[in-house]
């Protein structure tokens, strides 16, 4: 995926009068880099510059629905019983992806003489091979340059000092997170928000 960088800050904080001479870009595409890129990808536990292959076992829950431990699917190379007796060597030819919430759905449809219409119930006896990633997602990029537009408002607000400013009878209070509090809080629940799309809390191998 193509990264924002500090031009996609400054356009999106278009009003609030920065530039590269109230807060650099190279501070700005540094963040981006070094915080903000590391965190979204521990989250939604993926690469957001590469696509990976992953084999993993899932314990079969006996149900229609099984949920991997990566998001977004992009394809689904092997679905099989790992025990002798459950061995179906087709059993991808049943499954239906559901690839944007990481989701494999048995169709119920026969397979190879075998009626399959569930996940066969076992500790880690299914094995899955697949690829993912995230791709070209809007949402995440525009999640990516709000959190960068926060950083840099939270870093420029913090030149006042923050906090409450009173002088004689004038006092004017910026709020918890200094000078852009209500924006910055904002921000944050916006770019949260679309990054939980991508958040699985499925525990594999």
């Amino acid at each position: 995926m193509a990264l924002p960088t500090a031009t996609d800050v400054y356009a999106f904080l278009e009003g609030y009068g920065i530039s590269d001479s109230i807060i650099s870009d190279d501070w700005i595409n540094g963040q981006i880099t070094n915080f903000i890129i590391p965190q979204i990808e521990k989250i939604i536990r993926s690469s957001m510059s590469t696509v990976a292959t992953k084999s993993e076992y899932i314990s079969g829950n006996g149900e229609k629905v099984l949920l991997l431990n990566r998001k977004p699917i992009i394809t689904v190379t092997e679905v099989k019983y790992i025990s002798s007796f459950q061995n179906v060597v087709a059993l991808i030819q049943g499954i239906e992806v559901d690839a944007e919430n990481g989701i494999l759905i048995m169709k119920g449809i026969p397979i190879e003489g075998v009626t399959a219409s569930y996940f066969a119930k076992g500790n880690k006896n299914i094995k899955v091979t697949y690829t993912y990633g995230v791709g070209e997602q809007v949402l995440l990029k525009d999640a990516i340059v709000k959190l960068a537009a926060k950083m840099a408002l939270v870093q420029i607000g913090a030149r006042t000092g923050g906090g409450s400013l009173s002088v004689q009878a004038f006092s004017r209070n910026y709020g918890n997170r200094g000078m852009y509090t209500d924006l910055i809080n904002d921000l944050d629940m916006q770019a949260f928000g679309a990054i939980s799309n991508w958040m699985t809390a499925v525990q594999g191998s």
